[in-house]
């Protein structure tokens, strides 16, 4: 497919680039879509309308997808189901950072499970630590609650401290 007339037809597709959620005739090269459900992958594809009958070949389907919301709706639910293992993985919309160390911590982990397939790490040792950041949520901090399981994989005195805050601004954390 060539960009080259002036009419184009525009189909937005679910993410099993079969069923066309949105069939839409264009006399622009642009288009926005509205609608759409955060954190979920679209696929787009055009083909340009030459004249009655005559188009050109579809575009190969261009994936995408969704941002995160500024702010997540209560309540809120995260299992690490869903997202590869290994360091620098993260769930959507959380972000994590560690201090000390070049180390990807936090990350989702197969072996830091409780129940399921994937659990969160985090790791501490004297000389260095990480933090998770969720994303922000609805509502005001003191009618908020957090509940999780913690496992302790270290009965070492300087490496099980586990702390639980909020904060503003995550780049003011020491």
């Amino acid at each position: 497919w060539e960009k080259g007339g002036e009419n184009y037809q525009v189909q937005l597709l679910a993410d099993d680039k079969q069923t066309v959620l949105t069939d839409t005739l264009v006399a622009a090269d642009t288009i926005q879509f509205t609608g759409l459900e955060m954190l979920t992958t679209y696929y787009a594809q055009v083909r340009q309308i030459c004249a009655v009958g005559d188009t050109s070949i579809w575009s190969n389907p261009v994936r995408f997808t969704t941002t995160c919301p500024n702010v997540f709706p209560l309540p809120y639910s995260e299992d690490f189901e869903g997202y590869a293992s290994g360091a620098g993985n993260l769930p959507n919309c959380w972000d994590g950072f560690a201090v000390g160390t070049t180390t990807k911590y936090p990350y989702v982990y197969t072996t830091a499970k409780k129940d399921g397939k994937n659990g969160f790490y985090l790791y501490r040792s004297t000389s260095y630590y990480s933090y998770a950041v969720l994303p922000p949520f609805t509502g005001k901090v003191a009618d908020l609650m957090i509940s999780f399981d913690y496992r302790n994989a270290n009965t070492s005195s300087n490496k099980g401290i586990f702390q639980v805050g909020v904060a503003t601004d995550v780049t003011s954390i020491e």
